[in-house]
């Protein structure tokens, strides 16, 4: 079979299981087993991290509360920094006003942080379709190739702070992963080695935007993700300065980690239960972590509010009442062959 009737057959497939879950999706049964799953999942991290917090202690996490105003600063430094990147990657592809369309771009990351995975990417579409003059099959490319880019510069940066933090000499990767972690890393390393002839021969039929473009797009990208973590590490040096930055680089690595798998709800909550998990390796104080951590997902969630209902509100009173329906995240089809969600 040659190379375009498999790339052909595979579209074909794709396209029939994405019908398959959009009727699920939207029929009473789908709904209902979605919003479960979502529940349980909170459930099963909210009682996590209730129980290890009263394991810690309530009175030593609020007593170690952040005080120093630059945690705050940090914060939505660190906050923003995605959108306002997102602004001008996506602005090398497309034609659009980048102050009028920043709310979009806040709106997006929210439903990536708070609802699921590729939901800010469907919202995000729904926003192209109205505001870029652009076909909807070129508005979905760039989507996806963005988010192409996305995954492989968190990649990287992900390898260069490990290997820094291996460097270093802060810990031996096999107190992490056990005395059988070459056998893993080397499985690791043959499985990436065979996918990269398969990715280099099918380039044109899974990636289409131009080189130059390309490279552009990633250099942000990578650049986005090492100032993101650099004042992620900040934050944290600020809070607790006695912490070696060895360990920060692996926080730092895991935080990352977690944006790259798809459909994962809540993942600063996710991020603050596997963080006091992992400072038990380390043997830093869990209460300061559990009060740094905690006053973070008390921000992001109370920022991520506040952006999402002041964007709603604008979008709305911007929009023909016609339109109006549009804004349901429910009514617009998800677009297909994106990565994963781009938000760190």
């Amino acid at each position: 079979m040659d190379p375009e009737s498999a790339v052909s057959g595979a579209k074909a497939r794709l396209t029939r299981a994405k019908a398959s879950w959009d009727r699920f999706a939207v029929s009473r049964t789908g709904r209902t087993a979605i919003r479960l799953a979502r529940v349980t999942f909170l459930v099963a991290i909210l009682t996590y991290l209730a129980w290890t917090l009263t394991d810690v202690g309530w009175r030593e996490v609020v007593r170690h509360l952040p005080t120093s105003p630059f945690f705050y600063l940090l914060f939505f430094a660190s906050y923003l920094l995605l959108p306002v990147a997102e602004v001008i990657m996506y602005r090398l592809s497309w034609s659009f006003d980048g102050v009028r369309a920043f709310p979009a771009f806040l709106k997006k990351k929210v439903y990536n942080r708070e609802v699921v995975g590729y939901s800010g990417e469907v919202y995000f579409f729904s926003w192209a379709r109205r505001e870029v003059n652009e076909p909807e099959v070129r508005l979905l490319e760039t989507i996806r190739d963005n988010n192409i880019l996305s995954s492989i510069s968190s990649t990287a940066v992900v390898i260069v702070l490990l290997a820094v933090f291996l460097i270093a000499g802060e810990v031996r990767l096999a107190d992490l992963v056990g005395e059988g972690w070459g056998w893993y890393a080397g499985f690791a390393g043959l499985a990436v080695a065979a996918l990269v002839p398969v990715a280099l021969r099918f380039r044109r039929f899974l990636f289409s935007m131009p080189a130059g473009i390309a490279s552009r797009v990633f250099a942000l990208q990578g650049a986005r993700l090492l100032v993101g973590q650099v004042l992620q590490i900040l934050q944290w040096e600020v809070v607790m300065p006695e912490v070696d930055l060895g360990v920060w680089f692996t926080f730092a690595a895991l935080s990352i980690l977690l944006t790259r798998i798809p459909f994962l709800p809540n993942q600063g909550l996710v991020f603050m239960g596997a963080g006091l998990e992992l400072s038990q390796s380390f043997d830093i104080s869990t209460a300061a972590l559990a009060g740094m951590l905690l006053v973070t997902n008390v921000l992001d969630k109370g920022v991520n509010f506040a952006a999402f209902a002041m964007v709603s509100v604008l979008e709305r009173r911007s929009m023909p009442a016609g339109e109006r329906s549009h804004l349901a995240i429910g009514t617009e089809s998800a677009p297909s062959g994106a990565a994963s969600p781009s938000d760190d």
